[in-house]
């Protein structure tokens, strides 16, 4: 037995992976808590049926079995108190997961050729077994006989309980939560990048609104436009407002031969309209020949 589960590396793996799902469903809400929640539920699908394929192991105690090895990859209590909703999503997940295995077994039993169907003497049947269960002479016998098997199952699945803590690349717990936690607090900087360059891009785009009005009074203006498949920010009559970006390279010089007059200037420049409006009438005092439209 402990020869099996140490030449099996999957036991360690989806006993992490299933960690840090709950861990991951914590965090997160909505169709993505659903998502996450699911693939959890799977990993406990894969881990029940390797222990249901152990002929040693019964039936009865596969639930049991299952939430033992999952206890054995926890943290310390301390750490799960931070999260409140942990051991509710742990015990969904794990009932989940487990109640598939379970359905997907009976449905296999019942669909096999020959499989006996029961009769009012069903009992006579399984006469054996309950035999078996009267040489007990109280309930309380019967519960201590199934106490005693459920320990020897446990011993048995020893082995899978110590392969946690030997593997050598195993990640603690309290990493995975931070690993994820970092991530996490990365991609909302992230978003928070997003959203202040959109909240930029909305304020340059106002004030370069209000000086280009100002000199074409009741002209339109085009935005976020391609001109000789170069990026344009703006365009109004024979002018061009372009964006110094070198991700987003603007070919002035080709657009002013083509009778255009180009602007460049930063998102900064544009937060200061005096200084834009100086610069785009220096643009227009030059002469040139029509724009090629």
């Amino acid at each position: 037995m402990e020869t099996y589960f140490h030449n099996d590396p999957r036991i360690h793996e989806w006993l992490e992976q299933i960690t840090e799902k709950i861990f991951t469903v914590c965090l997160l809400k909505g169709v993505d808590a659903e998502t996450e929640f699911d693939k959890g539920c799977q990993i406990v699908v894969k881990l029940t049926m390797l222990l249901q394929s152990i002929a040693i192991f019964p039936p009865e105690y596969l639930e049991e079995g299952v939430k033992q090895l999952i206890e054995q990859q926890l943290p310390a209590k301390k750490i799960i108190n931070n999260f409140p909703s942990f051991n509710d999503i742990k015990g969904r997940m794990l009932a989940e997961g487990i109640s598939q295995v379970i359905k997907t077994a009976r449905n296999e039993e019942i669909s096999e050729p020959g499989f006996p169907i029961p009769s009012e003497d069903a009992d006579h049947d399984f006469g054996q077994s309950t035999s078996s269960n009267q040489e007990f002479e109280s309930a309380e016998e019967l519960a201590i006989h199934k106490d005693e098997d459920f320990e020897e199952c446990i011993e048995n699945i020893a082995p899978a309980l110590a392969l946690v803590n030997i593997v050598e690349d195993y990640q603690e717990p309290q990493e995975v939560i931070e690993s994820l936690q970092d991530s996490m607090n990365l991609q909302q900087r992230d978003d928070d990048k997003a959203a202040d360059r959109r909240s930029q891009s909305d304020e340059a785009k106002e004030r370069l609104e209000y000086v280009l009005k100002s000199i074409y009074p009741g002209k339109s203006i085009q935005w976020n436009m391609k001109v000789a498949n170069q990026p344009v920010f703006a365009n109004i009559e024979d002018l061009l407002i372009c964006l110094d970006d070198p991700n987003n390279f603007c070919n002035a010089k080709l657009l002013n031969r083509q009778g255009w007059k180009t602007f460049i200037c930063s998102f900064e420049d544009l937060l200061y309209p005096r200084r834009v409006e100086r610069g785009i009438r220096q643009i227009l005092r030059r002469k040139g020949k029509p724009p090629v439209k």
